[in-house]
């Protein structure tokens, strides 16, 4: 018997579908003869496990870990509606992911990360990049309005990427 997509075989993962799905995670419905299977977003634990796997395996470690071997960038963060949806914050669901460089990286550098970032992601990834100096004065609208709304500050140092 072969394997599918997740690495397991059909049965067993018919069977943790339907784990998932006693335990109130998971629902499902038929469709004639086919069974569709979906989040099931009334749970109680919908949105502490979104949070949770976002957090764990989402954007924020994917644009972080592409960006941190990128010379030249002093400062990164993710703003707009993805950061605030992230944060908690009500609305439509993001269409795309907007990231602010800070500093002077090479571009061609930048185009590959970001590449490979929506690739990995699924995801348009807007970045749009800036020098320290203008970030500091922050003199344009654009500049005020990203340091007033929620944004997600990434750490580009930490020890856990290369």
């Amino acid at each position: 018997m072969s394997r599918g997509l997740a690495g397991i075989r059909p049965p067993n993962a018919l069977r943790e579908v339907n784990r998932l799905i006693g335990a109130g995670l998971l629902k499902d419905r038929r469709v004639g003869r086919a069974r569709l299977v979906s989040a099931d977003v009334s749970s109680p634990y919908h949105q502490p496990l979104v949070a949770i796997l976002a957090r764990s395996f989402g954007s924020v470690l994917v644009i972080r870990d592409e960006l941190a071997p990128v010379a030249g960038i002093d400062q990164a963060l993710i703003f707009g509606s993805w950061a605030a949806r992230f944060l908690g914050h009500a609305g439509p669901q993001p269409r795309d992911v907007d990231v602010l460089v800070i500093g002077g990286p090479p571009g061609s550098d930048l185009r590959r990360a970001n590449a490979r970032m929506e690739d990995a992601l699924h995801l348009p990834v807007q970045i749009t990049t800036i020098g320290t100096a203008e970030w500091a004065a922050a003199d344009s609208g654009f500049l005020r309005d990203v340091q007033a709304k929620p944004s997600i500050t990434l750490d580009l140092t930490g020890s856990d990427h290369e």
